[in-house]
């Protein structure tokens, strides 16, 4: 019996500079992949919004303890729409089904949708103010920072004013 030669002995190999040429390119893309998702993440953490509009039944019960606080929520009232300006929660805006109220440094503010007689959006910089004045002069304003909802917050409280609100 003769020894026969194994189809693979007269192929050229890769070697060790084809190998190492081979994991450097796995490892450009794993560093490009890590890169890229830690830089997405810190754009993502710095545009997202602390505090959004959101509806009052996502609310933690403690966000709602200091309007219950100042007698502006009951014991189990949910606002529908609710707004916090402060990380903490002390100073936040509201809407229930009669009024929109606001509570700050343990002062609270309510004013009826049928007393607003006039609603305006300032915006600066970095804040975005809805004021909503009462027909004899009282104003109630909510402070936003960009992309928050303040567009949205002042729709619905026009349309629960009943005021007439262009886009």
């Amino acid at each position: 019996m003769t020894e026969q030669e194994h189809p693979s002995e007269g192929v050229p190999g890769c070697g060790f500079i084809g190998y190492s040429i081979l994991l450097l390119g796995f490892f450009a893309l794993g560093l490009t992949g890590m890169i890229s998702s830690s830089l997405s993440l810190l754009q993502a953490g710095s545009s997202t919004s602390a505090n959004p509009l959101m509806p009052g039944s996502q609310v933690a019960v403690w966000q709602l303890q200091p309007f219950r606080d100042v007698g502006l929520l009951d014991l189990t009232e949910v606002p529908g729409a609710w707004h916090g300006e402060s990380r903490s929660g002390d100073v936040a805006c509201a809407m229930t089904s009669t009024a929109v109220i606001r509570v700050e440094e343990e002062q609270g503010q309510r004013m009826a949708y049928t007393d607003i007689g006039n609603l305006a959006v300032h915006t600066a910089l970095l804040d975005v103010a809805v004021e909503m004045v009462s027909r004899d002069g009282e104003s109630l304003t909510c402070h936003f920072a960009p992309q928050e909802g303040s567009d949205r917050f002042a729709r619905m409280v026009a349309g629960e004013a009943g005021l007439e609100w262009l886009d």
